[in-house]
């Protein structure tokens, strides 16, 4: 147990410094990366905990699809490093601020575009994970997206077969809606523009 603390508070104390030296160069990069850049908007947050998730979701795939990332290292980079790197606490408070200042469009789309975007990077992060373990081990792509098959767990592979019978089908509907929307308008298209 005492091993496991250390591990997190070794990988949080090097995240709270990482994120501590990227702040300042992450705010002096904001107006060439966001052109228009209005002063206030806390960019240093929203760009690290961006990155932090994109890299936590990388880890759990990379976790979930080879045996060779160990649950300590999981805990150390994971819950201590990742954990303190990204921060709920100041994303909340410069929001606050933002809509307290009586910025409400900017606050408002500072909180929902990193929570959006937060998400969307964790789940990125995540499905690149099969083809990391492919660069890294140097196999081609059937090979490793079989290997990550292989180590779900039937649940896993009857949600991820669910998943993909959904987004068929849904395709197949939304196909022949537009077949529809086409016949409705009098226009008859050929096979070869279907």
């Amino acid at each position: 147990m005492m091993r496991r603390l250390l591990l997190v508070f070794a990988g949080g104390f090097c995240g709270t410094l990482a994120r501590y030296l990227l702040s300042a160069p992450l705010l002096a990069l904001a107006p060439i990366w966001f052109p228009g850049v209005q002063a206030g908007i806390p960019y240093d947050i929203f760009l690290i905990n961006c990155s932090g998730a994109l890299a936590l979701g990388l880890l759990s795939g990379l976790a979930e699809g080879s045996a060779a990332i160990s649950p300590e290292l999981r805990l150390t980079f994971g819950t201590g490093f990742l954990g303190a790197y990204t921060t709920l606490s100041t994303f909340a408070y410069g929001g606050e601020q933002l809509l307290s200042s009586g910025a409400t469009l900017p606050g408002t789309l500072y909180l929902g575009g990193t929570l959006a975007l937060g998400i969307a990077c964790a789940w990125l992060g995540y499905a690149l994970a099969p083809q990391a373990l492919r660069l890294a081990s140097g196999m081609p792509a059937w090979q490793a997206r079989r290997l990550y098959l292989e180590r779900l767990t039937r649940a896993e592979r009857r949600r991820l077969r669910d998943a993909m019978a959904r987004f068929a089908a849904q395709a197949e509907r939304d196909e022949q809606a537009m077949r529809d929307d086409d016949n409705d308008s009098g226009v008859v298209l050929s096979d070869e523009e279907r």
